[in-house]
């Protein structure tokens, strides 16, 4: 629990920030992109994404015969940002593996972007590969994807696009 001087502190703090606002000396929207850090960083990360549910991307096959299914994942709410590191954070959570450009191609060979609902059409789809983090590979999800490199560095923060996760099936 906090002290009482710690609240008093806070409230002193946040009224001299809101007085700065107001005289124009900082700006708001840097002010509310920083207290929404804040906010987001209490969010578990298991709760900082949601399953796109009527996102069917199947099951993909691997060149050496291996099989995996295929998840995509957005943002649990408006306004959440995530970093590279939350996202293979996240997909080492759900028990996924980095298959990174094979992963789009895999899903583009076999049709699998075809069967996605056209509401999703335009999204990037963000494939990690386990050597690179920087350049992230990714595709917008179309019924002819076009395949593009994201350069990404780890505190980059991520908005919008769907996170694919490729958990092999046993």
């Amino acid at each position: 629990m906090s002290s009482d001087s710690e609240i008093v502190r806070l409230w002193k703090v946040q009224a001299s920030v809101n007085k700065l606002v107001l005289d124009g000396k900082r700006d708001p929207r840097k002010i509310s992109d920083f207290l929404q850090k804040v906010i987001d960083e209490s969010i578990p990360l298991a709760d900082r994404f949601a399953l796109v549910a009527d996102l069917n991307l199947g099951i993909v096959t691997h060149p050496d015969g291996r099989k995996f299914s295929v998840s995509g994942y957005c943002h649990s709410r408006n306004g959440l940002t995530s970093t590279c590191q939350e996202h293979l954070a996240f997909i080492n959570l759900k028990g996924g593996v980095l298959l990174g450009q094979l992963g789009l191609d895999l899903l583009k060979e076999q049709g699998n972007f075809e069967e996605c609902s056209s509401c999703y059409h335009g999204y990037h789809a963000l494939s990690y590969d386990s050597n690179d983090h920087n350049n992230l590979p990714s595709t917008k999800i179309q019924s002819n994807p076009v395949f593009q490199s994201m350069v990404i560095d780890g505190e980059t923060e991520w908005v919008g696009g769907i996170l694919l996760c490729f958990v092999e099936v046993k």
